[in-house]
């Protein structure tokens, strides 16, 4: 199944759980005469179809939010070259002991 047919199911989801009156239940038996799922097919659960609903409400996406992670540093040429002068000054100290005293 490709990429915009996850994203159609995904909307067909969202949209289903409200018109629904935000019933769970109802959404799946709606994705599944939807999609012609048999009986047994399995179709987004419970702690899916809200978490689609929530980032569709927080992103306006129903695709996963993206994680802050480690917030990277601009590689600015003042930073190039202080990185430059602190491994001439102490060419054996590791890379991140340098980035943890240059702060970057």
């Amino acid at each position: 199944m490709g990429f915009k047919n996850h994203v159609r199911r995904r909307g067909f989801d969202v949209e289903a759980y409200y018109e629904n009156s935000r019933s769970v239940i109802a959404t799946q038996r709606a994705f599944r005469t939807r999609f012609a799922l048999g009986r047994n097919a399995s179709v987004p659960d419970r702690k899916t179809i809200l978490l689609w609903t929530s980032n569709l409400r927080a992103t306006g996406s129903t695709l996963k939010r993206k994680s802050p992670g480690i917030p990277r540093t601009v590689r600015t040429p003042e930073n190039v070259e202080a990185v430059r002068a602190s491994i001439q000054q102490s060419p054996k100290r590791s890379a991140r002991k340098h980035a943890i005293a240059l702060g970057i």
